[in-house]
């Protein structure tokens, strides 16, 4: 289970992420309904259940129900095998922030190689369940399927990627990258090189326009999400690396053990005693755990220190070797990097034209505009002539003969995620 806690008090968060809860064979249903009563007794009203395949537990439908008349709201992942007309009933009730339903391929050719055989056609069956189940209580709830692109699936993902949101028209398709752990540890002909997979993901915006307001993109790094909103149009937060075994958020294993990360059991990048707490879930509001992040964060080198975001960054660890951020996934930061600088020069030199982002807030604040954006982030600009000042009421947009071109303006106003290609 993992406890998401903006400050360093261990339960006073927002929202909680549960590895493996409904699988722990050492806690029954009612220890997990207690679980549930620690998280609203500490204000967390958000749960988050992924991977570790919940829908096992044959009490499952129980536990959501107690979840639901608890006011918990629930963000399942699940591999989509197991969800019958009583799952089903209960999420289309509602509780559920969405549900995640994991494909390796859009058929059982691509699939069925990784997961194993008719897990695609049981996971289709799933999938029509609670669609149907959904649609008939008329519920807007998100369903999306996640799939990982691997060396296997990704022609037939470019090439029938429409026709499975045609046939699927209210989910969305989340894409991720394949990294070497799990089973891709025994099948290494899976994983993509990353500039590959960021070539990839690239192909399939640009050969599905209609279809990006379906598509959500994992594991790209900020200046990727920056060059591709910008390109894109697109709205993917555009935020620093947080890595969550530095701050106070934990995940329970099926034996009921806290750890700090599930995924550094695999990795060897921390000690596994380091990583494994040995503490009950009833124990953690009142035990302070040490902090690891100097003796185990990143060590920055290379295009790492010369990075606007050198200090904000701390990527996840098993991305990591030696403590350093590998090097390819450094080389895409760099490239992409260099394609925002691009950018900038060719709307300095006018060739190219901006717009800004949709839901905008533009502030007057005496010789300076403060830009806001819809999650809360502030960006203050010094007019100094650049910014028709008189054009600025509050909450009105601006437009792009309102600034006059300046080059450290504009790398500012694509570094904070603010513009997009007008084109």
């Amino acid at each position: 289970m993992e406890w998401d806690t903006e400050s360093k008090c261990n339960l006073n968060c927002r929202h909680c992420l549960l590895f493996g809860l409904l699988s722990c064979d050492s806690l029954n249903l009612e220890d997990k309904k207690r679980v549930v009563d620690l998280l609203v007794a500490n204000n967390v009203y958000s749960l988050v259940i992924p991977a570790m395949e919940p829908l096992i537990f044959p009490e499952v439908v129980d536990f959501f129900k107690y979840c639901r008349y608890s006011g918990v709201k629930i963000s399942l992942t699940t591999n989509g095998t197991l969800i019958n007309e009583a799952i089903a009933s209960e999420v289309a009730k509602g509780g559920f922030k969405y549900v995640s339903i994991s494909l390796e391929g859009f058929s059982e050719k691509t699939n069925d190689i990784v997961r194993g055989a008719g897990s695609f056609g049981k996971a289709i069956a799933g999938i029509n369940t609670l669609v149907n189940k959904c649609n008939k209580n008329s519920l807007p709830m998100p369903i999306v399927i996640q799939v990982c692109i691997n060396e296997i699936n990704y022609e037939e993902i470019l090439d029938s990627l429409d026709k499975f949101l045609l046939r699927y028209p209210t989910v969305t398709v989340s894409f991720g990258s394949v990294f070497g752990m799990g089973k891709a540890k025994k099948n290494p002909d899976l994983l993509l090189p990353r500039g590959k997979y960021v070539d990839i993901i690239q192909n399939i915006l640009c050969r599905y326009p209609d279809c990006r307001d379906k598509i959500l993109v994992k594991e790209l790094t900020i200046f990727e999400k920056l060059f591709f909103n910008f390109k894109f149009d697109l709205n993917m937060p555009a935020n620093p690396q947080n890595c969550h075994a530095c701050i106070d958020r934990f995940s329970i294993m099926p034996d009921g053990n806290l750890c700090r990360c599930n995924l550094l059991l695999g990795s060897e990048v921390v000690p596994r005693e380091l990583v494994i707490l040995n503490r009950s879930i009833f124990d953690l509001p009142n035990v302070k755990i040490d902090d690891i992040s100097e003796k185990y964060g990143i060590l920055k080198k290379g295009f790492c220190l010369k990075c606007p975001f050198c200090n904000e960054c701390n990527i996840c660890m098993i991305y990591t070797k030696d403590r350093c951020v590998l090097p390819e996934l450094v080389e895409s930061c760099e490239k992409n990097y260099n394609e925002i600088i691009n950018i900038c020069n060719e709307i300095v030199s006018e060739k190219i034209k901006f717009k800004f982002k949709s839901d905008l807030k533009f502030l007057k604040r005496g010789r300076c505009i403060v830009i806001c954006d819809r999650g809360g982030k502030k960006i203050e600009i010094i007019s100094n002539g650049l910014i028709d000042i008189s054009k600025v009421e509050s909450g009105v947009q601006l437009n792009y003969c309102d600034f006059r071109i300046g080059e450290d303006l504009i790398l500012k106003l694509l570094l904070n995620d603010l513009i997009r290609s007008s084109i």
